[in-house]
């Protein structure tokens, strides 16, 4: 039931004049029998009181209701917080679970291989166009040299080309400046690995009377001194034959996905004690 503000003043008017004819008839005849204004008081207050009742019991419902909603509200906003802290335990779980698969795959390269690694972290990306590099968290401290071959789970990312105690610089196999001497796994062609400065490499110096065939692997081969034998480079993904020229155009795909690094695996002389 709900009351226009109109209403409500008529009521109260109503009742204060209720109210004030009461208190001068409140008197009893003689005999003990209200008086004539006390009877018609009686007679007009029991309607009114039903509408007075009536009102409060709605004004009470109504408070009621909004204490309800507000207690509900705030109950809803601890639930709100509640959930928002669940979700980030589950991402920090799940990003904690990833990161386990990630080192031990990388762990797996140590049976591979006869040489001792090191577990890095990448923390830094360098930007300008003419370097492909990035920083990992290795360093002379922990057996890191110039030169050392760095890799992920899948291949080969590059060389250690600047060290400092803590932190080194690698050079990643897709820049300009990278050169590897390499093999087609298949064929045992050898060439040279140079990048192409974007997300591919072009095997160099391959004569055009080799059979060289796309989806062949080619691999480290082990000469130079630098790269032991046997590490993935990549895929090759295109073979073009060019008239009288005498080497073939072969472009190759790393098998690393460079883009999503996170960690790596360095090549040290010595282990150095982890971070």
């Amino acid at each position: 039931m709900t009351f226009s503000k109109r209403n409500v003043l008529i009521i109260i008017i109503v009742a204060i004049v209720i109210l004030f004819l009461a208190f001068f008839s409140s008197k009893s005849t003689p005999d003990g029998n209200a008086g004539f204004l006390t009877r018609i008081t009686l007679e007009l207050m029991a309607p009114l009181e039903g509408v007075v009742n009536s009102f409060f019991s709605s004004f009470g419902d109504t408070w009621s209701r909004y204490l309800f909603l507000v207690d509900v509200e705030r109950k809803n906003s601890e639930l709100e917080e509640t959930i928002a802290a669940l979700r980030r335990e589950i991402v920090q779980y799940r990003e904690s679970s990833l990161e386990c698969e990630r080192l031990r795959k990388l762990a797996g390269l140590t049976s591979e291989f006869d040489f001792p690694m090191t577990v890095a972290r990448v923390i830094g990306l360098e930007r300008p166009a003419a370097f492909k590099t990035i920083i990992i968290n290795r360093g002379i401290g922990d057996g890191v040299q110039v030169g050392s071959p760095v890799m992920a789970a899948d291949g080969l990312v590059g060389r250690v080309v600047e060290a400092s105690r803590d932190v080194s610089k690698v050079l990643l196999i897709i820049d300009y400046n990278s050169n590897i001497d390499a093999l087609i796994m298949e064929s045992r062609v050898q060439g040279i690995v140079q990048g192409n400065g974007q997300n591919e490499c072009i095997l160099k110096y391959v004569q055009r009377t080799e059979e060289v065939n796309a989806g062949d692997m080619v691999i480290t081969s082990g000469l130079g001194g630098i790269f032991p034998k046997g590490l993935p480079v990549g895929r090759i993904s295109l073979v073009e034959n060019g008239g009288n020229d005498l080497f073939q155009k072969i472009i190759i795909v790393p098998v690393v996905d460079i883009s999503r690094l996170e960690e790596v695996m360095v090549m040290v002389k010595g282990r150095g004690a982890g971070k």
